[in-house]
């Protein structure tokens, strides 16, 4: 049974209780992320996210976190989202009360060293270059570029060359003062834990904080207008492309069938996407699509790695898979074989207690209902054909479709004539 508290200084802490479990994960999630940030600043909360682990009061330097941690055998790392951040540590229960007093003093006394700070700038000035050099996985920026452009969501995470050049450590001191405080940070610890956790919390979370103001994000996201093509020039082997929509966020009542829907057209080798474009065409190695969900907006996108003499011919095909399903919908037994598919997913996930940390984390940050796992499951069962043909016509429209690729030069035209024939 969930249970939920909050501490003296505002933290608010879920305990999920997993007693069959042999492990615990202790995970703190942040409301901050890429989009709390400033062109000038862009790129802060990731780079906070690295200096976590570089050394703090009891535990001095990165070595040491990562050898005290490694000697339990603990599972641990951090994530920078555009609305949070999160750090996690994960270890075998008999080793919870070491794991969390390396993890708080981590979170909570971390020192941002001037020259830890410059040997990090540089690593996250090739951590840029990884990621440039690695397009299938930069389409995705392309897109969100277009989908959400004048926004702060469009910013890639990691921040840009010239503002991580030109980043101070004071900016980062700045930045953290703003938003890393426990009344808008949330604690899950997940598994199996000591019946006395609340006291021993007492001992690792500090009674009061003093922090500035938490700076909230908004956004006022333009039409997009479309069909649009988004291009990122780079001379590449194999084409990656995107073709996408933006779409609802993480707490509209329909945020469930998105994913239903992306389960059903590119969740798997079953999915019509893979059949159409890998099995019946040869197109391409791989394809998917996933949802993107944020507080107040989000998008679905289509990915895959076709050859570069083939990028017309994988659009049409992407194109007519949109224009059969919004016409036709879904069958009956398509239906109830996509729900069984999501929900024994997601029941196998639920065999790691991380995801149960992560999902209630991410619930709280955003402000959203609190979903027990039957309760997720009660609603993915409950989508009807209807909801699926309504959700559908209003997401995959030519004026809400952005096609984002990867390549030295394109064919804009011929692309845009294939977008043109979305519904």
């Amino acid at each position: 049974m969930l249970k939920l508290h909050t501490l003296q200084n505002g933290l608010r802490v879920v305990l999920v209780p997993l007693k069959e479990s042999n492990s615990v994960t202790i995970l703190k999630g942040y409301a901050v992320g890429s989009r709390n940030e400033t062109p000038a600043n862009a790129g802060a909360s990731h780079f906070i996210e690295h200096m976590m682990f570089k050394g703090a009061k009891k535990y001095k330097t990165a070595k040491e976190i990562s050898k005290a941690l490694d000697a339990l055998g603990a599972g641990y790392n951090a994530y920078t989202a555009k609305d949070h951040t999160a750090f996690y540590v994960k270890v075998a229960s008999v080793h919870f009360k070491k794991a969390a007093d390396i993890f708080f003093d981590m979170l909570y006394h971390a020192h941002f060293n001037q020259e830890d700070f410059e040997r990090e700038r540089g690593v996250i000035l090739q951590e840029i270059k990884m990621y440039e050099d690695n397009p299938s996985s930069y389409v995705d920026t392309v897109f969100e570029e277009a989908c959400f452009a004048n926004t702060s969501l469009a910013k890639d995470i990691i921040g840009t060359t010239e503002s991580i050049k030109k980043m101070t450590q004071q900016d980062l001191v700045s930045h953290m003062e703003r938003h890393y405080n426990d009344k808008h940070s949330v604690l899950v610890i997940a598994g199996k834990y000591p019946s006395n956790i609340l006291t021993l919390l007492k001992k690792w979370v500090p009674k009061s904080q003093t922090w500035k103001s938490h700076e909230p994000y908004q956004v006022e996201l333009q039409d997009i207008k479309g069909p649009r093509v988004a291009h990122f020039k780079k001379k590449v082997e194999q084409v990656p492309l995107g073709l996408g929509f933006r779409g609802v966020g993480y707490n509209h009542k329909d945020s469930h069938i998105y994913n239903l829907i992306c389960t059903y057209l590119g969740g798997g080798m079953s999915s019509e996407l893979f059949h159409e474009l890998r099995e019946k065409k040869g197109l391409c190695y791989y394809v998917s699509m996933h949802p993107s969900l944020y507080k107040d907006t989000g998008s679905v996108l289509i990915t895959a790695g076709v050859n570069k003499t083939q990028v017309q011919d994988s659009v049409r095909v992407i194109v007519d898979v949109i224009r059969t399903f919004v016409k036709n919908g879904i069958t009956k037994q398509a239906l109830e074989e996509t729900k069984s598919q999501m929900i024994g997913r997601y029941l196998l996930a639920l065999e790691n207690n991380e995801v149960h940390a992560e999902s209630y984390m991410k619930r709280i940050l955003v402000g959203g209902e609190i979903l027990t796992p039957q309760q997720r499951i009660k609603r993915i069962t409950k989508i009807t054909r209807g909801d699926i043909l309504r959700v559908s016509r209003q997401l995959f429209k030519k004026s809400n479709a952005i096609l984002a690729l990867v390549d030295e030069k394109i064919n804009e035209s011929q692309l845009l004539k294939e977008l043109q024939r979305l519904p």
